[in-house]
C-alpha cells in the first residue's frame, strides 16, 4: 500500500508544471504493530487481533532561486485484521494542515487525492472537525494561512472525495450530526450545487443499521469523538479498566514491535508523548479551519436531553440511533458546532494500480516518536520560521533514522510550463483621453430638422 501512495502522489506533482520550482515528499511510515482491531466482535467486548501502521507524509515546494518550506502534511493509521483476509482493511484520516505556505498548486488536494485514490479493499473513515492547528506549531499565527469555517470544512471534504480519481466506482458516506437529511445537510455548509461524482454513489447518512450495536459497526479509533462517546457511554470504561492502564499496555506491545510473540495485546503506534491525543485528532483543513463556535460550552437544553436519553438506555448496549444522536447533542459535535464524519468503501486491487516506485522505508515507531516530536518543536507562524523548521527537521531525519537509509522523495515536475506575465503588460496600458472642455451648451450648434 505504501508504493502505491508513493506512486499516486509522485505522479501528482510530476504532472504540475515544470517551471515553478520542485517538491520534496517526506513519507514515514511504521513497520506494522500489533493492536486490537477497531471493531469490537461478537459484543463480547473482546476484539480480534490486527496489525496497524501509522503513516505521516508531507509535502515541501522548493522554489527555483529560494529553499524549501513545508506546505502541508496528512496524518493516518491503517489496520489489518491478522486472523482473515475476507474482512477489508480500516483506514483512518486523523489530520489534515496546512502550514500557511503559498504553493504555486492546490498541493493539500493532490496529496489528499493520491492518498484516497491508493487504498485498495479498505473502508476509510474521515472525521472532519475544524481547530487552528493540527500538525504545524504556531502556523495560525501565518498570516498566509487562511480561515474557513467549520462549514467550510465539510464542504471542502466533499469535494476533495468527490474528485478523487479512484480506479473504480465506489459507495461513499456522509453525515453531519444533529441533520437529519441531505438538502438540510447542504443548507447547514451552503452548498447550493447537486454533490456529483463519476465514480462515487454519495449517500447521505452512515452504512450501519439503525438497530445494530455500535460497538460492533463503528470503528474505535484513538482519541476520536465516535471513540470518547463508546468508552464513555457503551460499556467500554468497565471492560478495559481506564484509559490509563490501557496506554500503558500499548506501550509494552509497542516496545516488543519486532519479537513474534505479542499474543493477546494491544499494540500501538508511538509513545505516550507524541500521541495524537496530544494534539486534538481529527480531521482537519487545507486552510487549517479554525471553528466558528470554537471553545463553546453546550447549553443547558443539550446538557438534559443527553441526560434523558442516558438515563433511560441500558449503558451496556446502544443502537446505532442512539449513538449519532448522542453525538449530535454532545460537547465535541453538538452546541452550535458542525462537523462531518466520512466512510469511503474502496473497491478491489487491478493490474493498473501496481505501484512502479518503491516502497519508502519503514521506520520504527521510536524514530516515528522522535521525528514527530521534532514537528511538533517547530515554529510555522511565518514563512522565514517556516524555512527555518524545514531545515531542522531535515536535520533531525539525518541524525535519526540515517541507519535506515530513508531520503525524502524529491519531485522536479515536467508539466506544461505557465507563462509569467503581468496582469496588465505594459504595452497594453491605456492612455489616458485628454479632457474636453465645453463652454456652455449656448456654444453647441445643433443641426435644424
Amino acid at each position: 500500500m505504501s508504493a502505491e501512495i508513493q506512486n499516486a502522489l509522485i505522479q501528482a506533482l510530476n504532472k504540475l508544471p515544470s517551471n515553478n520550482g520542485s517538491y520534496v515528499v517526506y513519507h514515514f511510515v511504521t513497520k506494522p504493530v500489533l493492536c486490537k482491531y477497531p471493531i469490537e466482535l461478537n459484543l463480547s467486548g473482546m476484539f480480534s487481533q490486527s496489525s496497524k501502521v501509522h503513516r505521516l507524509i508531507i509535502v515541501a515546494h522548493e522554489r527555483s532561486n529560494g529553499k524549501p518550506a513545508l506546505v502541508c502534511g496528512l496524518e493516518a493509521m491503517e489496520y489489518k485484521m491478522k486472523t482473515t483476509d475476507a474482512a477489508p482493511s480500516i483506514a483512518y484520516v486523523s489530520k489534515i494542515d496546512t502550514t500557511g505556505y503559498k504553493a504555486p498548486a492546490p498541493i493539500t488536494a493532490i496529496l489528499i487525492e493520491s492518498y484516497l485514490s491508493s487504498l485498495k479493499e479498505c473502508n476509510i473513515h474521515i472525521f472532519a472537525r475544524a481547530q487552528p492547528q493540527y500538525l504545524f506549531p504556531e502556523s495560525v499565527k501565518n498570516a498566509s494561512k487562511r480561515a474557513q469555517s467549520d462549514r467550510g470544512l465539510i464542504a471542502w471534504w466533499l469535494r476533495a472525495i468527490s474528485n478523487t480519481p479512484f480506479s473504480s466506482t465506489i459507495d461513499a458516506w456522509w453525515n453531519v450530526p444533529g441533520v437529519d437529511d441531505e438538502d438540510s445537510a447542504k443548507r447547514e455548509i451552503r452548498v447550493t450545487h447537486k454533490i456529483e461524482s463519476q465514480q462515487i454513489r454519495w449517500h447521505y447518512g452512515y452504512p450501519y443499521d439503525d438497530t445494530a450495536d455500535a460497538k460492533s459497526v463503528i470503528p474505535n479509533f484513538p482519541d476520536d469523538a465516535k471513540a470518547r462517546l463508546l468508552k464513555s457511554y457503551a460499556g467500554y470504561d468497565k471492560k478495559d479498566d481506564s484509559e490509563e492502564e490501557e496506554e500503558e499496555e500499548e506501550e509494552d506491545v509497542d516496545n516488543v514491535e519486532d519479537e513474534s510473540d505479542n499474543e493477546g495485546q494491544e499494540g500501538v503506534t508511538k509513545s505516550k508523548e507524541v500521541t495524537s491525543a496530544d494534539s486534538q485528532n481529527t480531521s482537519s483543513t487545507p486552510e487549517d479551519i479554525p471553528s466558528d463556535d470554537e471553545g463553546a460550552v453546550e447549553d443547558d437544553e443539550s446538557k438534559n436531553e443527553f441526560k434523558d436519553i442516558v438515563d433511560n438506555n441500558d449503558p451496556q448496549s446502544m443502537t446505532v440511533r442512539e449513538f449519532w444522536q448522542l453525538l449530535s447533542i454532545g460537547e465535541e459535535c453538538g452546541a452550535g458546532k458542525l462537523t462531518g464524519f466520512f466512510i469511503i468503501k474502496c473497491g478491489s486491487v487491478t493490474s493498473a494500480d501496481i505501484a512502479t516506485v518503491p516502497s519508502p522505508t519503514t521506520i520504527t515507531s521510536e524514530q516515528f516518536t522522535v521525528i514527530w516530536n521534532k514537528l511538533m518543536s517547530l515554529d510555522f507562524s511565518s514563512e522565514e520560521s517556516n524555512v527555518k523548521s524545514t531545515l531542522s527537521i531535515n536535520s533531525s531525519i539525518a541524525e535519526s533514522i540515517q541507519e535506515t537509509s530513508y531520503t525524502p522523495t524529491k519531485v522536479n515536475p515536467t508539466g506544461q510550463p505557465v507563462e509569467k506575465t503581468l496582469k496588465r503588460p505594459l504595452q497594453e496600458v491605456k492612455q489616458p483621453i485628454p479632457a474636453v472642455n465645453v463652454l456652455g451648451g449656448s456654444f453647441i450648434k445643433r443641426k435644424r430638422t
